[in-house]
């Protein structure tokens, strides 16, 4: 299959990425996001997905990130602050070029 979206050689196969599905009330709860000005995280819709998700794996509590690289970059600063300790001889130092943290020895 190829990646032009205009290939109908196997319709089933393929996976509409970027295109926007309404299957509900989506534009209401646009509208509402809106009006009440919370167009980003930590507003009333991130809070009960939230806790959606905190029921739904039995979780104490969960982070709700805008992407993959993020949730990945918010494990390894967790990881790394956990394991910083005078003891361990563990420091965390900040990267110039991308302002993101990494441990070193």
């Amino acid at each position: 299959m190829t990646s032009d979206s205009s290939d109908n050689s196997h319709p089933g196969d393929a996976i509409p990425f970027n295109r926007p599905s309404i299957e509900g009330n989506e534009i209401e709860y646009i509208r509402q996001s809106l009006e009440h000005g919370h167009t980003s995280a930590d507003g009333p819709f991130s809070k009960v997905a939230a806790e959606v998700l905190k029921e739904a794996i039995g979780g104490r509590e969960v982070l709700l990130t805008t992407s993959c690289t993020a949730a990945r970059r918010s494990m390894i600063a967790a990881s790394c602050a956990a394991r910083s300790s005078p003891r361990l001889g563990v420091s965390l130092k900040p990267r110039s070029h991308s302002g993101w943290w990494r441990h070193d020895r």
